[in-house]
């Protein structure tokens, strides 16, 4: 929510547009699809420490209270390879990509439900406007699961820092060939966890001038 935040506020003041494209990491991958409470992983996370738990629930807690978040600590964490091959079917609709994730986001962290089970993945297909028949063909077979694994492995392979969600990588259009050129590889940035709107929009804002100065530094050798 604070990366949409950041990018409205970014396009209102520069008329630069954005597409947001979601990638997989796989949550609770060796759990079992029926799930397991999320206190019950925690608790073998932090090796029986109360303590440590309670402490990250009120870290975590905290933190989502700017946002309007509720985070659900009671509910269930799942495997989550069937959210991301649905949302890996709608990969060429971003604004319905982005729709969905936000409904598996809001019904994992603030209902507590599954993201494993099939009618809360069907609810929340369905809320972002799509086809439920379309949904049910890909639950009911393998379609799109080597597709995610692939796409999971590049992601490690590509990406530095890669080492938790979220994981904002922004990659800048628009820039002149000879640019890229000079540059020699395009123009991305990585941003590393949750972070506040004021710093999505430094890096963003920090992303456009050095953008320029490398097009006005490229243009004045030619």
């Amino acid at each position: 929510r604070r990366l949409f935040e950041a990018l409205n506020q970014f396009k209102a003041s520069t008329g630069i547009d954005y597409v947001v494209h979601w990638h997989p990491w796989e949550l609770a991958s060796k759990v079992p699809k029926e799930g397991t409470p999320k206190l019950d992983v925690y608790r073998k996370r932090f090796r029986g420490d109360e303590a440590k738990v309670a402490a990250m629930v009120k870290t975590i807690t905290a933190a989502g209270k700017p946002d309007g978040l509720s985070f659900n600590f009671d509910g269930i964490m799942g495997p989550s390879l069937d959210a991301h091959r649905l949302l890996w079917a709608v990969r060429e609709k971003p604004m319905v990509q982005s729709e969905l994730a936000e409904e598996l986001f809001q019904g994992y962290h603030e209902g507590g439900f599954n993201p494993a089970d099939r009618q809360f993945l069907l609810r929340a297909w369905s809320k972002a406007g799509q086809d439920l028949a379309i949904a049910e063909r890909i639950l009911d077979s393998d379609e799109g699961t080597e597709e995610v694994y692939r796409e999971k492995q590049q992601a490690y392979d590509d990406w530095e820092m890669l080492e938790g969600v979220p994981h904002i990588h922004i990659l800048i259009n628009g820039v002149p060939p000879e640019a890229l050129k000079a540059r020699g590889s395009p123009m991305t940035l990585v941003i590393p966890g949750a972070q506040d709107v004021a710093v999505f929009l430094k890096v963003l804002y920090r992303a456009v001038n050095r953008t320029y100065e490398l097009t006005q530094e490229t243009q004045s050798k030619l």
